[in-house]
């Protein structure tokens, strides 16, 4: 399957034929961010994030407070950063906050975000200033 965001909506098409499988309903605001699973599509839309599955929206993670801008899955652990330098872990199966970890702007503010697949339950987080920080999401260091 493939996801795009189509302005304050997003289409799931069939790679195969490229044929269009599902148009979610409009978001209140524009699609910032978008990650899909097998089966599942999550969007970043203001301070929340939005998890749909066939087009149809099944749960919502609230409790930013800032605009969320970057996502990652990593196993059942959902990532997401807003532009308050916030970021959170959700569990995806038990759908609630995981851990929760803040990063002072001046020194370290988030840019981008890479799960390394040989290693377990840990990101690298990259920074605007340049540093690179290796965290593990589980112990939360």
């Amino acid at each position: 399957l493939i996801a795009t965001a189509v302005g304050k909506a997003f289409h799931v098409y069939n790679c195969a034929k490229i044929h269009l499988l599902f148009v979610s309903p409009p978001q209140e605001d524009s699609i910032v961010y978008l990650i899909q699973d097998r089966l599942t599509t999550y969007i970043a839309v203001g301070k929340s994030v939005k998890c749909f599955k066939r087009g149809k929206q099944v749960w919502c993670l609230e409790g930013h407070s800032g605009f969320v801008h970057t996502l990652l899955l990593v196993g059942q652990h959902l990532i997401a950063i807003d532009d308050r330098n916030s970021f959170k872990v959700w569990d995806r199966k038990a759908k609630e906050l995981y851990t929760e970890l803040h990063f002072n702007s001046d020194s370290f503010e988030i840019s981008c975000i890479v799960h390394p697949s040989t290693y377990l339950n840990k990101v690298l987080i990259g920074s605007k200033q340049g540093p690179l920080q290796l965290w593990n999401i589980r112990n939360g260091k």
